[in-house]
């Protein structure tokens, strides 16, 4: 049994209007993970190995998919990541540690922060 446990799952977000450049940040982050065997295969495993052969067809993070972007970050308004932070909790998760995608020099950085404390 599970009871008196907490599920933890990393939720990675960025509360932005400029979805487009933190889009482009996670994806320097997700290229990291698809030269990993056990993400590669854990993605591949979870529907997503045309996104994996594309990325191996020319590697970098232009090559991350925008499918992946959205499966795996919540990037948006306070809806968007609100959303993204819910099908987390619906999945199983009791302790979504929500973190802002980037460093903390992003401009999404503190919003998203102060986002995941209130909420």
């Amino acid at each position: 049994s599970l009871e008196g446990f907490e599920i933890v799952a990393s939720v990675p977000a960025a509360l932005t209007v400029d979805r487009a450049a933190a889009a482009a940040l996670f994806r320097t982050e997700l290229q990291r993970y698809l030269v990993l065997p056990f993400y590669r295969t854990m993605l591949e495993q979870s529907g997503f190995t045309a996104d994996v052969q594309a990325f191996d067809r020319a590697p970098g993070p232009h090559a991350v998919s925008d499918r992946l972007v959205a499966a795996l970050g919540g990037i948006g308004d306070f809806r968007t990541v609100s959303a993204f932070v819910t099908a987390y909790r619906e999945a199983g998760v009791t302790l979504p540690a929500v973190r802002p995608i980037g460093f903390p020099d992003a401009p999404h950085y503190p919003p998203t922060v102060e986002a995941a404390v209130a909420a």
